[in-house]
């Protein structure tokens, strides 16, 4: 098998684990580690490929037609979900130590589920990563719009904070690096907020991205995606940022965080806690679908 041929199935085998078929432009965006800049080389090859077939547009395995309507009806339902929460993600990015906000998971690429809830990474000030999380925790749980056992759809999840000066997570990838669900959930973080030129630093930060995904350049969020800062909204940050206390936050939260937390903590990085990443991934599935898409690219090879 050719390299090109290898690197289509693995990327499409990849996405078909979550039930998304790709154009030919995304296909070439996240093509697993082979840099192809050639559409028409791709598209040539693609014809080749027994495994892959092509109905309006998207490219999916054999047998997976069905996935055509879902990513539409997914899509839907993603629209939905902006609409529905944007107040509430304008509101959290208010908070003091905020520095950008990006939603992540099935929702970053449009392709959610009605009952799934709204993943959000958040990069933090410089020794302000504990403020930002006791702010945005706290007026989440006050608008009632944190997830719960009983009620997850549309709920927004926070569980995942960055420190402005350490934006690199090479660090945190499993498998001795070979972590694609990890390399593409970071890939696909779609920035809705952000301060100054934080996004360049995040991106600059993570161009080891560049080496399985060579052809991709991130997500850019287009204007009407973007959180809008008036005079209210920067009156109101600066007056929230006047009751930053780092190190009380910081002793409250890990005084109430629940132990099974800590536990995981010291044994993986599933949880990390730290003044420079907060992770909350009790239940990391990156081992769960590294595997499944080993075994279904040894089905075709």
């Amino acid at each position: 098998m050719q390299a090109i041929e290898k690197a289509i199935l693995q990327t499409i085998i990849y996405f078909d684990i979550f039930s998304y078929p790709l154009t030919l432009l995304e296909l070439q965006k996240w093509l697993w580690q082979l840099k192809e800049p050639d559409l028409l080389v791709l598209k040539n090859t693609i014809d080749h490929i027994s495994e892959i077939k092509e109905k309006n547009g998207l490219y999916f395995l054999r047998n997976s037609e069905k996935n055509i309507d879902l990513r539409i009806q997914r899509y839907n339902i993603a629209e939905d979900k902006f609409k529905k929460r944007w107040l509430y993600f304008k509101i959290l990015a208010m908070m003091p130590g905020v520095r950008a906000i990006f939603i992540c998971n099935t929702l970053s690429y449009s392709n959610s589920r009605s009952e799934s809830d709204i993943d959000l990474a958040i990069i933090a000030a410089p020794q302000r990563i504990w403020t930002a999380r006791f702010f945005t925790t706290v007026f989440a749980a006050f608008l009632h719009i944190r997830p719960t056992v009983k009620k997850t759809q549309d709920q927004i999840c926070l569980s995942f904070y960055l420190e402005e000066e350490h934006l690199d997570l090479e660090k945190i990838k499993i498998n001795n690096g070979q972590d694609i669900h990890f390399t593409y959930w970071l890939d696909q973080f779609f920035p809705i907020y952000a301060e100054d030129n934080v996004l360049e630093k995040f991106i600059h930060s993570n161009q080891w991205l560049k080496k399985d995904l060579p052809n991709s350049i991130g997500s850019y969020a287009t204007y009407q995606r973007q959180i809008k800062t008036g005079i209210a909204f920067r009156i109101i940050k600066k007056f929230l940022s006047l009751f930053i206390f780092e190190k009380f936050y910081k002793k409250i939260q890990l005084k109430i965080l629940p132990q099974h937390f800590k536990n995981i903590a010291q044994i993986s990085n599933n949880v990390v806690l730290s003044d420079h990443l907060l992770k909350f991934h009790d239940h990391d599935r990156r081992e769960h679908y590294q595997q499944i898409w080993l075994d279904n690219c040894a089905k075709v090879q």
